[in-house]
């Protein structure tokens, strides 16, 4: 039977593999937990879903040597792997450059030690409840069962769980007696659907009919684009104040 996982990537996969990445990455340097499994079990659940997770840890090495040639940092939990063929290496270094956004934010959080309040720990986390409520409510009836072959399902367990995860850190943060472990667990549940997110956003940038799916009125894409940064940003400024 033939190994699938040896397949020559896609362009489409080295976007996912990238923009994990760095999303991950952002994640580390604001000291948000976050863990090798979560990334690569969010991917095969999605764009990566023909791989296996050896294939994908090796892919994060390999794109840690085009980041630290490029003079960015890399993940600790992948050391860089220069073994990069020279066309998926072109194409890598394409994709990274590409990604303004993440690679300013990356710089910034080099840089900038910033301070937070629970005041402002509680607001970001009010949004981000409020974000996922209207991001149910606009659910189209059956998303979920109809997903294209390798995009991810948002299902509606889903949110209400991670709805409930930031409930439940808004709790322990108003009380001001938090248990930094319940804490970490509860925001892996955040951030593993950030990630989704921010990967599913990122194949809208260049998948042009996807991207018109969503200019076409889909509420549902209009809520969950940007939804991965607002994670992002939420989980940064908890973990500043812990």
């Amino acid at each position: 039977m033939n190994d699938r996982s040896q397949a020559l990537w896609t362009d489409e996969e080295l976007q996912a593999a990238l923009d994990a990445y760095l999303y991950m990455l952002q994640m580390e340097l604001s000291d948000v937990p976050f863990s090798a499994a979560q990334l690569t079990n969010a991917l095969l659940s999605g764009p990566l879903s023909r791989r296996n997770s050896a294939s994908i840890r090796y892919r994060m090495r390999n794109i840690s040597a085009v980041a630290a040639s490029n003079g960015l940092p890399t993940l600790s939990a992948f050391s860089p792997a220069e073994q990069v063929g020279r066309n998926v290496r072109a194409k890598l270094e394409k994709l990274l450059m590409s990604r303004e956004d993440a690679l300013a934010s990356i710089r910034k959080l080099q840089s900038d030690a910033e301070n937070t309040t629970s005041l402002e720990v509680l607001r970001a986390l009010e949004e981000l409840k409020n974000r996922l409520s209207e991001l149910e409510a606009s659910r189209p009836i059956g998303i979920g069962h109809n997903n294209p072959p390798g995009d991810f399902e948002f299902s509606s367990d889903e949110v209400r769980t991670v709805s409930k995860s930031v409930e439940e850190i808004a709790k322990e943060v108003a009380l001001g007696e938090s248990e930094g472990e319940r804490v970490s667990q509860l925001s892996k549940v955040i951030s593993s659907f950030g990630l989704k997110a921010a990967v599913w956003a990122g194949q809208r940038i260049t998948d042009f009919s996807k991207a018109s799916a969503i200019a076409a009125g889909s509420g549902f894409g209009l809520h969950l684009s940007g939804l991965g940064e607002q994670v992002l940003s939420t989980l940064r400024l908890l973990f500043q104040l812990f």
